[in-house]
């Protein structure tokens, strides 16, 4: 016993001191990085961008709304926003907007046809000029009625909190009818 207290340690063989065995662990981590760049390069990288959100469907027996300039640009906002919509269809207002542009009404996730809750309408013109410069909503205005406008695009609903919220999403600016 006191043969082993004694005796000097002797090292204990490891790979690192075989010869070769450096050169062998050098193979193995150069062969993992070129595997690792070549599955970068290889279109291993960000996920691609989800498509463009699509016009909502039309209630049966009502007529699909046009496609116009800034539906798009809407229709990303209000799901970055998460206003979710459920259905869409052209607007009636667009007989009072004279041709100036393409009217829709949207209702929402939690939208109530009868009572307004979740509803709201917007009239796409062809620029933002074009609908800073438009004041016929006095036409169809009601007392109940909330206006916005955010560029392009001029919003319209009886909903107070969905008001509140088509401001803050859209950005946009109230307007007085």
């Amino acid at each position: 016993m006191l043969e082993a207290i004694t005796r000097p340690a002797v090292p204990a063989v490891s790979r690192r001191t075989v010869p070769g065995a450096g050169a062998t662990e050098l193979m193995r981590s150069a062969v993992a990085a070129c595997v690792a760049l070549v599955a970068l390069g290889c279109g291993v990288g960000p996920a691609p961008l989800p498509p463009p959100p699509t016009m909502p469907p039309a209630p049966r027996g009502e007529a699909q709304c046009p496609p116009a300039e800034g539906q798009s640009a809407l229709l990303v906002a209000l799901a970055r926003g998460g206003v979710r919509l459920e259905q869409s269809a052209h607007s009636v207002a667009e007989a009072v907007l004279r041709g100036q542009a393409v009217a829709c009404w949207f209702r929402t996730k939690d939208g109530d046809p009868g009572s307004g809750v979740g509803i709201f309408e917007a009239a796409f013109f062809p620029d933002a000029a074009s609908a800073a410069a438009y004041e016929g909503c006095r036409r169809f205005s009601g007392p109940d009625q909330h206006f916005l406008r955010a560029g392009d695009v001029i919003v319209w609903t009886k909903d107070l909190r969905l008001f509140a919220q088509l401001r803050t999403v859209l950005d946009a600016t109230e307007i007085d009818c």
